[in-house]
């Protein structure tokens, strides 16, 4: 099976699945999301939600507190580079 794409890639890899192995992945992509589904997705998406926000919180508070502590120009980085 070559690596290009285009209408020729798509039809050898049709050709390389068997006739009731491409009938189940139809049916398969036919069917509606489930409740289950929805839950995964929106426990996805505030994990990633939540771990951007932690980064978020790191850089909004390090800078009053390099300046607090009259930390040098690196030394903020290096606190930052912990997180």
């Amino acid at each position: 099976m070559s690596l290009s794409s285009g209408a020729g890639a798509d039809s050898e890899q049709q050709r390389s699945l068997a006739g009731s192995d491409l009938d189940l992945l139809r049916r398969i992509e036919r069917l509606p999301m489930t409740w289950v589904q929805g839950r995964l997705l929106l426990m996805g998406g505030l994990g990633y939600t939540f771990d951007a926000m932690d980064a978020q919180a790191v850089s909004f508070v390090l800078p009053p507190v390099a300046k607090l502590f009259s930390l040098s120009d690196v030394k903020p980085g290096d606190l930052a580079a912990q997180f």
